[in-house]
């Protein structure tokens, strides 16, 4: 029987009026026909048009119950995305990014600030007593930031593996007053931060020849980090991103030999007009 022959029983017409917000496309799939079938009988008997009610402020609870019914072990567990849904993603992402972003530009007025914090339950408007403060850092030492190793950092750590040299990943260092958990340690002193270019603002990249302003933060933080682990001893090597993948075992090799003239470079350069600003 072809779809335009399709006849309904009264009790699939009572189905359609009961469960009507289910969609279209969910009746078609349901009584094996097509959504203009649908429509047909949906105007010939007169049921509601509105499928999903959002315009008119209708409870939308019928959604999850339609999503239930198509996906009985669970909505999409598992499945990927279709090349044409990633690169529709894609194109609606374009649209509210940068400048064309409905809150570019913009700011929140003070009714609405007012109306966040009313909402807003926690510690907003509260602090921590140094008590606490002290358990989280003792409990942060404990803790892998990050988790999963950055490509440039894997690649360093097989360098190493190569050379015969024994390292730890993100070993905490609690000599300093910015304590922190650093990239690579060699004992006994040796420390390598593989620095992704965005992040650590990497001027020599074409990309970031102007640094915002969480850039020039993270390079101060970054300089007066390194000030205090040399004054405490420790020998400190900067990777870029951008030069750990032009790198070979041979030119890393180069970079380990030439430790101490690195590390005495440096001090002679103390007073440069970037690290004074820093110091300052």
């Amino acid at each position: 029987m072809s779809n335009n022959k399709k006849k309904f029983s009264l009790e699939d017409i009572n189905f359609m009026k009961e469960n009507y917000k289910l969609g279209e496309q969910y009746l078609a799939d349901k009584f094996n026909t097509t959504r203009k079938t649908i429509r047909k009988y949906k105007k010939l008997y007169n049921l509601p048009k509105n499928r999903d009610g959002r315009k008119k402020g209708v409870d939308l609870s019928y959604m999850h119950k339609a999503l239930k019914l198509k996906y009985p072990n669970g909505t999409r567990k598992g499945s990927k995305c279709s090349i044409e849904t990633i690169n529709k993603i894609k194109l609606n992402h374009a649209d509210f990014s940068g400048e064309k972003h409905p809150m570019w530009g913009k700011h929140h007025k003070p009714e609405s600030i007012i109306k966040m914090i009313k909402n807003h339950k926690g510690m907003l408007g509260k602090h921590q007593s140094e008590q606490m403060k002290e358990k989280y850092r003792i409990k942060r030492i404990n803790w892998n930031f990050p988790k999963k190793d950055s490509s440039i950092e894997i690649k360093i750590q097989n360098f190493l593996k190569l050379l015969g040299i024994n390292f730890l990943a993100h070993y905490h260092i609690s000599e300093i007053k910015r304590a922190y958990q650093c990239d690579i340690f060699i004992s006994p002193n040796i420390i390598i931060e593989c620095d992704g270019d965005y992040w650590h603002g990497n001027t020599n990249n074409p990309k970031f020849k102007i640094l915002n302003d969480s850039q020039i933060k993270q390079r101060k933080k970054d300089l007066i980090r390194d000030i205090e682990l040399r004054e405490r001893g420790y020998i400190v090597i900067r990777l870029w991103e951008r030069d750990i993948r032009k790198m070979n075992l041979s030119k890393f090799k180069e970079i380990l030999d030439n430790l101490n003239e690195l590390n005495r470079g440096y001090f002679q350069d103390k007073n440069n007009s970037e690290l004074a600003k820093v110091v300052k």
